[in-house]
């Protein structure tokens, strides 16, 4: 079975993108090896996971040069060709695809050929569509190159004669600087907020990283703030900017979120689908964090609408993926059966299981039966449904250890319950991509299932004194999962 690069990108072509590659290869512009071309159409046949053990470099070889001795420096050749092509197509394909990008470049080719006609034309076109298009980093960025190739263009082309030239060239350069600057609020935001994450995640020291070291030396909060005040055309986007960052900056002041929030859904119109995505995403995380630190789940509710709208309006779309992203499906059925509204709950199986990736579709509904069944008390028939994921493969594995040690517990299998827990145990101390606070999240939950294991388990009736103490200890403990499982245990022994 032959293995190559070349195999990779053609194997990941659809239908319609065979075709067209084939057609890519039949233009002389692009290829003129027609060898190549019957090479492809040899190969094409096996597609798309060419695993086919007919296929060989020896086959594709007799295919091509019928009676000749095989030489299989030709045959690496032809793949290294065909290699080569494939990227040039997916460049190709890439360009066509870039709707303000190609219009800059074909902007900038005229300025460079000096066809003022021209360039006046598609300048005033890519104006009139960047003035439809919805505020987001890659908007702001996209009319910054063009108001660069406007003020090169005057500057190579015109000799300044009046005022109203010089009123036209400074404001060129007004515009062009609002837009760096836009450019660079929106993406320095997301960029330290990636990386914030997933140091967390990875537990990754980043404090040398210049992103973080230019946080440090810069009060970014006192930028936005004197922007606002400017009370221009961008003063809306930079109070929604100005209220994400104090309501991650300072947690217990819930004000700064629902601000953020408010502000947000006044001018969601205005903003790209991804700009939609990132922003109501931020929401999203600032829930879960502060549902994680709160001792009572006094955000629990806010938590689960915010799941809602996110889910109702469609956010989670974006550029690149119009599916449903699987970790949200799954914090959403988590949430939803907390609250133990299960009709709610497999309406939303039902309509949204479909909306996942196809590959996940499978995995994720029995997944999400396994959750559902636990939750009403039918532990059997959960631990059914969890047998039937495909868990070497599954993202959840933390989700799939935790609910086999509830239902284990459920069914008072002791033995299965401490053999869990020490496996489950050396598993978060030894892996080192396990970040700090997830060993944290999931280590306090442990430590708690092994004390009330011990103390269900142990011949004789629970001492009251043990009980409330172990309560007091678990409420004032902040970051672990199943908190209130944990707790609903305690007041059954």
């Amino acid at each position: 079975m032959l293995k190559s690069k070349a195999l990779d990108i053609i194997s990941s072509f659809s239908s319609d993108e065979v075709k067209e590659f084939r057609e890519f290869l039949s233009s002389p512009y692009y290829n003129t090896n027609k060898t190549l071309l019957k090479f492809y159409e040899l190969i094409v046949k096996f597609h798309p996971k060419f695993e086919n053990n007919n296929l060989t470099k020896e086959y594709l070889f007799s295919k091509l040069y019928e009676g000749q001795k095989y030489k299989d420096e030709v045959i690496r050749n032809l793949l290294s060709r065909l290699l080569s092509q494939g990227e040039n197509y997916l460049r190709v394909k890439g360009f066509e695809g870039d709707t303000y990008g190609k219009d800059i470049y074909l902007i900038e080719e005229l300025n460079k050929r000096k066809i003022g006609s021209l360039f006046d034309k598609n300048v005033l076109k890519m104006e009139k569509l960047l003035e439809k298009q919805d505020i987001d980093g890659n908007s702001y960025f996209f009319k910054f190159r063009l108001e660069t190739e406007k003020f090169n263009y005057n500057l190579t082309n015109r000799r300044i004669s009046s005022p109203l030239e010089i009123d036209e060239d400074m404001m060129i350069l007004k515009k062009r600087g609002e837009h760096i600057i836009n450019f660079f609020i929106m993406a320095h935001l997301k960029q330290t907020d990636f990386l914030n994450k997933f140091s967390s995640l990875y537990n990754y020291d980043i404090d040398e990283y210049l992103t973080i070291d230019f946080n440090k030396k810069t009060d970014l909060i006192n930028v936005l703030i004197h922007l606002m005040q400017r009370n221009d055309e961008y003063s809306n986007v930079y109070e929604i900017y100005y209220y994400l960052i104090k309501a991650f900056q300072d947690l217990n002041e819930t004000s700064f979120y629902f601000k953020f929030k408010e502000a947000l859904l006044k001018k969601a119109d205005i903003f790209s689908t991804d700009e939609k995505h990132y922003l109501f995403g931020k929401l999203i995380d600032y829930a879960i964090i502060k549902n994680r630190a709160s001792k009572d789940n006094s955000f629990a509710e806010e938590h689960f609408n915010i799941y809602v709208l996110y889910l109702e309006r469609e956010y989670y779309k974006h550029s690149k993926s119009d599916y449903l992203p699987l970790d949200l499906f799954r914090n959403i059925l988590i949430q939803s059966l907390r609250r133990r509204d299960f009709e709610w709950t497999e309406e939303f199986i039902k309509k949204y299981i479909v909306k996942l990736k196809k590959d996940y579709q499978e995995n994720m509904y029995n997944y999400s039966v396994a959750f559902l069944e636990y939750q009403k008390g039918n532990f059997v028939k959960a631990l059914e449904a969890i047998n039937k994921v495909v868990y070497n493969f599954f993202t959840f594995k933390y989700d799939v250890r935790n609910l086999n040690l509830m239902i284990c517990y459920e069914l008072e299998q002791w033995e299965s319950v401490r053999s869990i827990l020490e496996s489950y145990k050396r598993f978060l101390i030894n892996n080192k991509m396990v970040g700090r606070d997830r060993k944290e999240f999931y280590g306090n939950f442990l430590k708690y299932v092994g004390k009330i294991t011990k103390l269900r388990s142990s011949p004789g009736k629970v001492d009251k004194l043990d009980k409330d103490f172990l309560r007091k200890e678990v409420i004032s403990t902040n970051n672990f999962s199943y908190k209130d499982w944990v707790l609903e245990k305690i007041d059954q022994l």
